[in-house]
Protein backbone atom coordinates (compact mmCIF):
# COMPACT_ATOMS: atom_id res chain seq x y z
CA UNK A 1 0.00 0.00 0.00
CA UNK A 2 2.61 2.16 0.86
CA UNK A 3 4.69 1.46 -2.53
CA UNK A 4 1.59 2.40 -4.43
CA UNK A 5 1.16 5.96 -2.57
CA UNK A 6 4.67 6.82 -3.12
CA UNK A 7 4.38 5.86 -6.78
CA UNK A 8 0.97 7.85 -7.02
CA UNK A 9 2.64 10.72 -5.15
CA UNK A 10 5.67 10.46 -7.70
CA UNK A 11 3.41 10.76 -10.48
CA UNK A 12 1.89 13.76 -9.41
CA UNK A 13 5.03 15.38 -8.72
CA UNK A 14 6.12 14.63 -12.53
CA UNK A 15 8.61 12.29 -11.12
CA UNK A 16 9.71 9.58 -14.03
CA UNK A 17 12.05 7.81 -12.29
CA UNK A 18 11.82 4.92 -10.07
CA UNK A 19 10.75 5.35 -6.11
CA UNK A 20 13.15 5.03 -3.88
CA UNK A 21 13.77 1.76 -1.86
CA UNK A 22 12.25 2.23 0.99
CA UNK A 23 13.81 -0.60 3.23
CA UNK A 24 17.10 -2.68 3.20
CA UNK A 25 15.96 -6.36 2.77
CA UNK A 26 16.34 -8.08 6.04
CA UNK A 27 19.36 -9.86 6.59
CA UNK A 28 20.18 -11.90 10.21
CA UNK A 29 22.37 -10.08 12.23
CA UNK A 30 25.70 -12.04 12.26
CA UNK A 31 27.09 -11.37 16.26
CA UNK A 32 30.09 -9.69 16.92
CA UNK A 33 30.77 -11.33 20.29
CA UNK A 34 33.96 -13.21 19.92
CA UNK A 35 34.36 -16.06 21.65
CA UNK A 36 36.92 -16.73 24.47
CA UNK A 37 38.31 -20.11 23.17
CA UNK A 38 40.61 -19.90 26.59
CA UNK A 39 37.35 -19.49 28.67
CA UNK A 40 36.06 -22.40 26.45
CA UNK A 41 39.00 -24.58 27.04
CA UNK A 42 39.07 -23.41 30.96
CA UNK A 43 35.39 -24.88 31.23
CA UNK A 44 36.07 -28.05 29.29
CA UNK A 45 38.79 -28.49 31.27
CA UNK A 46 36.77 -28.08 34.75
CA UNK A 47 34.21 -30.65 32.92
CA UNK A 48 37.49 -33.60 32.49
CA UNK A 49 38.53 -32.75 36.18
CA UNK A 50 34.59 -32.99 37.61
CA UNK A 51 34.84 -36.33 35.83
CA UNK A 52 38.48 -37.32 37.11
CA UNK A 53 40.01 -37.44 33.73
CA UNK A 54 42.83 -36.03 35.02
CA UNK A 55 45.06 -36.76 31.94
CA UNK A 56 42.51 -34.69 29.79
CA UNK A 57 42.09 -32.04 32.54
CA UNK A 58 46.01 -31.30 32.38
CA UNK A 59 45.81 -30.92 28.41
CA UNK A 60 42.94 -28.66 28.33
CA UNK A 61 44.41 -26.66 31.70
CA UNK A 62 47.91 -26.25 29.92
CA UNK A 63 46.73 -25.23 26.39
CA UNK A 64 44.25 -22.63 28.24
CA UNK A 65 47.46 -21.41 30.80
CA UNK A 66 49.83 -20.85 28.07
CA UNK A 67 47.43 -18.49 26.53
CA UNK A 68 47.60 -16.82 30.03
CA UNK A 69 44.19 -17.83 31.55
CA UNK A 70 44.72 -16.94 35.07
CA UNK A 71 42.29 -19.58 36.27
CA UNK A 72 43.89 -22.75 34.16
CA UNK A 73 47.27 -21.58 35.42
CA UNK A 74 46.09 -22.04 38.97
CA UNK A 75 45.00 -25.54 38.30
CA UNK A 76 47.96 -26.84 36.26
CA UNK A 77 49.94 -26.17 39.29
CA UNK A 78 47.89 -27.34 41.73
CA UNK A 79 47.75 -30.69 39.41
CA UNK A 80 51.90 -30.64 39.16
CA UNK A 81 51.52 -30.08 42.96
CA UNK A 82 49.56 -33.03 43.41
CA UNK A 83 50.32 -34.78 40.59
CA UNK A 84 47.39 -35.32 39.08
CA UNK A 85 47.02 -35.59 35.62
CA UNK A 86 50.90 -35.84 35.02
CA UNK A 87 53.91 -36.73 37.50
CA UNK A 88 54.49 -34.74 40.64
CA UNK A 89 56.71 -31.50 40.21
CA UNK A 90 56.95 -28.79 42.47
CA UNK A 91 59.42 -26.67 39.53
CA UNK A 92 57.18 -26.48 37.61
CA UNK A 93 53.95 -26.10 39.72
CA UNK A 94 55.81 -22.98 41.21
CA UNK A 95 56.30 -21.81 37.89
CA UNK A 96 52.75 -21.94 36.92
CA UNK A 97 51.62 -19.98 40.09
CA UNK A 98 54.15 -17.38 39.18
CA UNK A 99 52.70 -17.07 35.65
CA UNK A 100 49.42 -16.25 37.73
CA UNK A 101 50.54 -14.43 40.61
CA UNK A 102 52.12 -11.73 38.43
CA UNK A 103 49.12 -11.03 36.39
CA UNK A 104 47.70 -10.25 39.91
CA UNK A 105 45.86 -13.58 41.32
CA UNK A 106 46.15 -13.22 45.60
CA UNK A 107 45.53 -16.77 45.69
CA UNK A 108 48.38 -17.66 42.90
CA UNK A 109 50.26 -14.88 45.06
CA UNK A 110 49.82 -16.38 48.45
CA UNK A 111 50.68 -19.79 46.92
CA UNK A 112 53.67 -19.19 45.40
CA UNK A 113 54.76 -16.96 48.85
CA UNK A 114 54.36 -20.55 50.13
CA UNK A 115 56.78 -21.81 48.15
CA UNK A 116 58.94 -19.55 48.55
CA UNK A 117 59.04 -19.87 52.29
CA UNK A 118 59.43 -23.45 52.32
CA UNK A 119 61.71 -24.10 49.10
CA UNK A 120 59.19 -26.29 47.75
CA UNK A 121 60.04 -26.00 43.78
CA UNK A 122 62.12 -22.89 44.26
CA UNK A 123 64.88 -21.76 46.44
CA UNK A 124 63.91 -20.90 49.89
CA UNK A 125 63.70 -16.91 49.88
CA UNK A 126 62.04 -15.80 52.86
CA UNK A 127 61.91 -11.98 51.17
CA UNK A 128 60.47 -13.26 48.31
CA UNK A 129 57.92 -15.36 50.42
CA UNK A 130 57.39 -11.84 52.66
CA UNK A 131 57.04 -9.88 49.44
CA UNK A 132 54.25 -12.18 47.56
CA UNK A 133 52.03 -12.70 51.16
CA UNK A 134 51.85 -8.81 50.95
CA UNK A 135 50.47 -8.93 47.60
CA UNK A 136 48.14 -11.56 48.36
CA UNK A 137 47.71 -9.86 51.95
CA UNK A 138 46.45 -6.01 50.29
CA UNK A 139 44.13 -8.38 48.23
CA UNK A 140 42.19 -8.97 51.40
CA UNK A 141 43.62 -13.01 50.99
CA UNK A 142 43.04 -14.29 54.60
CA UNK A 143 45.70 -16.89 54.18
CA UNK A 144 48.05 -14.62 53.35
CA UNK A 145 47.15 -12.05 56.16
CA UNK A 146 47.86 -14.79 58.62
CA UNK A 147 50.79 -16.36 57.20
CA UNK A 148 52.46 -12.58 57.23
CA UNK A 149 50.94 -11.54 59.92
CA UNK A 150 52.29 -14.83 61.97
CA UNK A 151 55.98 -14.56 60.25
CA UNK A 152 55.80 -10.81 62.14
CA UNK A 153 54.83 -11.94 64.86
CA UNK A 154 57.06 -15.08 65.17
CA UNK A 155 60.06 -13.28 64.51
CA UNK A 156 61.85 -16.30 63.29
CA UNK A 157 62.04 -15.70 59.88
CA UNK A 158 61.99 -12.33 59.61
CA UNK A 159 62.40 -9.52 62.09
CA UNK A 160 59.96 -9.55 64.90
CA UNK A 161 57.49 -6.88 63.97
CA UNK A 162 54.48 -6.63 66.66
CA UNK A 163 53.11 -3.54 65.42
CA UNK A 164 52.97 -4.99 61.36
CA UNK A 165 51.40 -8.58 63.06
CA UNK A 166 48.57 -6.62 64.82
CA UNK A 167 47.63 -5.15 61.69
CA UNK A 168 47.91 -8.10 59.48
CA UNK A 169 46.23 -10.40 62.05
CA UNK A 170 43.53 -7.89 62.48
CA UNK A 171 42.46 -8.02 58.87
CA UNK A 172 42.23 -11.67 59.16
CA UNK A 173 40.48 -11.68 62.19
CA UNK A 174 37.99 -9.34 60.69
CA UNK A 175 37.04 -11.79 58.14
CA UNK A 176 36.21 -14.42 60.49
CA UNK A 177 40.05 -15.98 60.81
CA UNK A 178 39.72 -18.06 64.15
CA UNK A 179 43.51 -18.42 64.34
CA UNK A 180 43.80 -14.28 63.74
CA UNK A 181 41.55 -13.80 66.59
CA UNK A 182 43.33 -16.00 68.97
CA UNK A 183 46.80 -14.81 68.37
CA UNK A 184 45.48 -11.30 68.52
CA UNK A 185 43.80 -12.07 72.30
CA UNK A 186 46.99 -13.71 72.88
CA UNK A 187 49.35 -10.47 72.10
CA UNK A 188 46.41 -8.37 74.03
CA UNK A 189 47.01 -10.57 76.96
CA UNK A 190 50.95 -10.65 77.38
Amino acid sequence: MKLKLIIFVSLLNGCTTNPPIMSKPIIPAISTQKVDTNEVLYKQAVAAYDDEDFAAAFKLFQQAATKNHIKAQIKLASMYYDGKGVDRNSTLSAYWYKQAAKQGDMVAQSFLAALYRFGSGVNKDVNKAVYWYGQSARQGNVEAQLALGMMHYNGTEIAKNVSKAKKLLSLAAQQGNADAKRVLQKIHNQ
